[in-house]
């Protein structure tokens, strides 16, 4: 079929062709609507006019409506004739590259196209891109996603990973990569091998090999300084260093310390206490306390604290107090009095609780006033009192026997009433206290608390295994590492303290008597005696058999030259050990009944000691005193024997000498043969100093 239109005269001819047959030709002409002439006003038309104009104009609306419905019709019979439609559209190629076409005559545009390419969005003859990387970012996060077009690209892995897209860790540890004796830890995309154990060393990452410390024979063994000493533990597997005398630092790094208070002269690389430079560098002060914080140690700053008025004439001379009021009228202003309304120029304070025990109703603390207190200067809130003496358990030195006087000749810590004087084991401890009788145990330990010291106790840990526990790095279960411990065999003693000292006067009956002033600080291990009195001796409540015992002593050259010392292995006021030193030779005042020189220098009185090991090992001590000035050896008395005292209290000897300032620490070690007794001297310039200072460094055990 085909049609040909007249645009000009509104008529249209349609032919129809049929398969063999004759050509049938449909001719229609449409004729457009023209205004009647001659018709100029309406308002003038006759009636008969108007009528026939109406006619017209309704038969003309229905002529048009016949047209529209011809058209209609003509329109669809034209869409459906199938030979007027072309058969092949595919092969004009409507649809986007890469998509398939399919020719479909039953659609209106002939055709349809298939999906859109993979990784594009469209709907088949026209396709775009999609961004993948921004839209779902399908790669692994360590790696940059790269789009294509279409698609997208994920790089590989990074080194330590595996997978396509998503990446998995790969343990590298399953194939051992570390030294054997090394621990492997996997990390995200690698590993890290741990440091070679105690006693091997190495490259973890390649091989460890067993290192026996400080071995003599072997000069790389030794890791520590040139200045410290290499002490082995665990059989070698293990080492500490220690700096030698006059010498502090971490025992790695070691510098001269010349007051030899445990910090040296100039700042070292490390990290321990002792690295940090020596506020005081010629006054020995091993708690480095600085009250105005000037970087210059209160014991050699002449303000301390920093208020303008030397310490001498300070009456609080470490609390910044200018205006100096002081309304008791004793040696301490109100801003340090710990009694400012009583005179109390002690300023004791038993209980810690910054109230003075000359104004405090409760004294030790304990909730008991003063005046009912069996115990009023020790902490015992159940008031026991089994001799019913009216002096507590607690503080009474016969807690079994009514000794209400509380008498003492020996000064041995044991009241006359009880003290049978009997020692049959030679440990100091007097055979009706001693809790491992005919055992030699003067620390008198019992970690267990069942009565029965650990010297002679088969369990003295009390799990029931009869095993001890000396591989755990802290023997004694009290918190506190062996390595830092002073006392690793003994819970109750974990730190030096003198705070609770026993004072002996070894001349108690000289008219008049002057007896020593002691003052602890509190810190319990810095003693400093004020006054010139008689001979005295202030030992710690705490029991040792074998101790590491160092301290510096700091004696006034110039106010006095009598005698200080250290005492050890006390038992009683006629049992123990004393190294005492004397800066001049003098003459007793008092000539009868015959006349008594003292020499000047260092006096050894009963050197030597015999004492158990922890671990119930019996061993005859070679001790030794050695005597340097400025490093120099100046006396070696070579190994001393004496095995009469097995142990005791140790603490600090005074007489005639004011002015002194001892500093020391104690360290119970168990040695494992042999302890070495070593007492230092060393003197201060005179110029940098107004005082002499002995070392003392004693190994007893």
């Amino acid at each position: 079929m085909e049609l040909f239109i007249d645009p000009c005269g509104y008529s249209f001819l349609l032919v129809v062709l049929q398969r063999n047959s004759t050509r049938v030709v449909c001719h229609f002409t449409v004729r457009a609507y023209q205004e009647p002439q001659g018709i100029t006003d309406t308002g003038t038309f006759p009636h008969e006019v108007a009528y026939d104009l109406i006619g017209l104009i309704k038969d003309l609306r229905y002529d048009l409506s016949v047209q529209v419905a011809e058209t209609k019709y003509l329109r669809g019979l034209v869409e459906n004739c199938q030979m007027c439609r072309v058969h092949d559209f595919c092969r004009f190629k409507p649809c986007f590259p890469g998509v398939p076409c399919f020719n479909d005559p039953a659609t209106l545009q002939g055709f349809e196209c298939g999906e859109c390419p993979l990784g594009m969005v469209g709907n088949g003859v026209n396709c775009s891109d999609v961004d993948e990387c921004k839209l779902v970012d399908p790669c692994y996060s360590r790696v940059t996603c790269q789009n294509r077009s279409p698609g997208y690209w994920c790089p590989p892995c990074p080194a330590g990973y595996s997978g396509k897209e998503v990446c998995t860790d790969i343990d590298e540890c399953a194939d051992s990569p570390c030294a054997k004796e090394a621990k492997c830890s996997n990390t995200n995309g690698s590993y890290e091998c741990g440091n070679c154990p105690a006693g091997y060393t190495g490259d973890p990452t390649i091989s460890c090999y067993y290192l026996n410390y400080c071995d003599p024979e072997n000069p790389k063994s030794n890791p520590c300084s040139q200045y410290a000493k290499c002490i082995r533990l665990d059989s070698g597997r293990d080492f500490m260093c220690q700096c030698r005398t006059n010498y502090a630092g971490s025992g790695l790094l070691c510098a001269e310390d010349s007051d030899a208070d445990g910090f040296p002269d100039v700042e070292l690389n490390c990290s321990d206490k002792g690295c940090r430079k020596d506020n005081c560098v010629y006054v020995s002060n091993p708690d480095q306390l600085d009250a105005d914080g000037d970087d210059i140690g209160d014991v050699c700053d002449e303000d301390m604290d920093g208020d303008g008025i030397r310490n001498e004439l300070d009456n609080c001379a470490r609390i910044a107090n200018a205006a100096q009021y002081n309304n008791d009228g004793d040696l301490f202003g109100n801003d340090c009095d710990n009694c400012p309304y009583v005179s109390n120029s002690y300023q004791r304070d038993s209980d810690g609780d910054g109230i003075g025990d000359s104004c405090d109703r409760d004294i030790d603390g304990d909730g008991v006033i003063n005046s009912f207190d069996n115990c009023p200067k020790i902490y015992n809130p159940l008031q026991e009192d089994r001799d019913t003496d009216t002096v507590g358990d607690v503080c009474d030195n016969c807690p079994s026997v009514r000794n209400r006087r509380q008498y003492d000749r020996d000064d041995d810590g044991l009241g006359d009433s009880c003290d049978t004087d009997r020692d049959d084991d030679n440990d100091g401890v007097d055979d009706m206290v001693d809790n491992c009788r005919g055992v030699t145990n003067p620390d008198q330990v019992d970690n267990d608390q069942d009565e029965k010291g650990d010297a002679c106790d088969d369990d003295d840990d009390d799990d029931g295994n009869g095993i001890g526990d000396p591989c755990d790095g802290d023997f004694d279960n009290d918190k506190v590492p062996d390595a830092e411990d002073p006392c690793p065999v003994d819970h109750h003693c974990t730190r030096t303290d003198f705070t609770r000292m026993i004072t002996v006067e070894l001349n108690p009956y000289e008219s008049p008597s002057i007896p020593p002033v002691w003052v602890v600080d509190s810190s319990g291990t810095q003693v400093t005696e004020t006054a010139n009195s008689d001979p005295a001796i202030a030992v710690s409540q705490m029991r040792f058999g074998g101790v590491d015992f160092s301290g510096t002593l700091d004696v006034s050259t110039q106010d006095d030259d009598d005698f200080v010392g250290i005492v050890f292995s006390y038992q009683s006021n006629k049992q123990f050990y004393l190294v005492s030193w004397k800066q001049r030779d003098q003459v007793h005042w008092n000539v009868k009944p015959f006349r008594a020189e003292a020499v000047k220098g260092i006096h050894i009185k009963g050197q030597g000691v015999t004492s158990d090991m922890h671990y119930g090992i019996r061993v005859m001590l070679k001790d030794k005193l050695k005597i340097l000035a400025k490093g120099e050896v100046v006396v070696d008395t070579g190994y001393l024997v004496d095995k009469t005292l097995k142990g005791g209290r140790v603490g600090l000897y005074v007489f005639s000498q004011s002015d002194t300032l001892p500093q020391m620490t104690i360290e119970l070690k168990s040695l494992a043969t042999e302890a070495i007794s070593v007492v230092i001297i060393s003197s201060a310039e005179k110029s940098r100093s107004r005082t002499n200072r002995i070392v003392a460094v004693l190994h007893l055990s």
